[in-house]
């Protein structure tokens, strides 16, 4: 596994204007699928409803790490996010890198208690995930309270040469939510359908990247799809297509 220490060095391989998500999966499609398939990719979020028949034959390890022992998404957002990566052809969506494996740490449950997806979840698991030696880690959810221990995992991270991306947050504001605002995390941001920055999401000087994330159709709990909005979507479609991109220019 090659170490990226420099931000630039992946910035400069993106597309930055892309106009809606149309053209951005239309640009993931000039990569071979089957190069997705020795990806190993690392999701903190709510979990992921496996059962959806969009991950029949997807590979995905999961575990909890909210305070339970049920990995299972009971929210919805995890797994909407997670099929933005690995969800098979349905008929309806398929995820930007579909042949990879995806380890799904569930960090949110059902009851969502604001102090659940502190330090304890978050930390442990990253540190799953970097046993794991995922190549991208994705954390589709944040908080506004700073963390040391979270901040020292992150950096043990890249230590390993694990990429590291965050959503910005949907909550407007003069910060981002932690821990897109660590250095070295990709900040994530949305972009909506008429290609300016989300009103509702952090949209500040500490965003390093935009991407459409307006009304993105993906996989929903109970067998069902649905249209979400925000920077969890843009930052889930940023690591599948970041990931494709880096594999194909043999960085990963």
């Amino acid at each position: 596994m090659k170490t990226i220490n420099d931000l630039a060095q992946i910035i400069k391989l993106w597309p930055f204007h892309l106009p809606d998500i149309d053209h951005l999966i239309t640009r993931s499609a000039l990569f071979d699928k089957t190069k997705s398939k020795s990806l190993k990719i690392g999701i903190m979020d709510t979990g992921v409803d496996r059962s959806h028949p969009c991950f029949a034959n997807a590979k995905l390890i999961t575990k909890d790490f909210s305070g339970g022992s049920n990995p299972v998404d009971e929210i919805g957002h995890g797994t909407h996010c997670s099929a933005l990566l690995i969800g098979h052809e349905t008929g309806r969506h398929i995820g930007l890198i579909p042949s990879a494996e995806l380890y799904a740490a569930k960090i949110i449950g059902h009851h969502r208690n604001g102090s659940q997806h502190t330090e304890k979840s978050m930390v442990m698991a990253l540190k799953w995930l970097i046993a794991n030696h995922v190549h991208c880690i994705v954390i589709t959810l944040g908080r506004h309270k700073p963390s040391f221990a979270i901040e020292r995992e992150i950096g043990l991270a890249h230590e390993k040469g694990i990429i590291v991306m965050a959503s910005a947050g949907n909550h407007g504001g003069s910060l981002p939510l932690f821990p897109s605002s660590i250095p070295g995390v990709i900040c994530v941001s949305a972009t909506g359908k008429d290609g300016l920055p989300l009103p509702e999401c952090y949209t500040g000087a500490l965003v390093d990247i935009f991407v459409p994330g307006e009304s993105i159709c993906s996989a929903n709990i109970n067998h069902n799809y649905s249209e979400m909005s925000g920077s969890s979507q843009a930052a889930a479609l940023f690591c599948g297509l970041l990931a494709r991109k880096l594999y194909y220019y043999h960085v990963l």
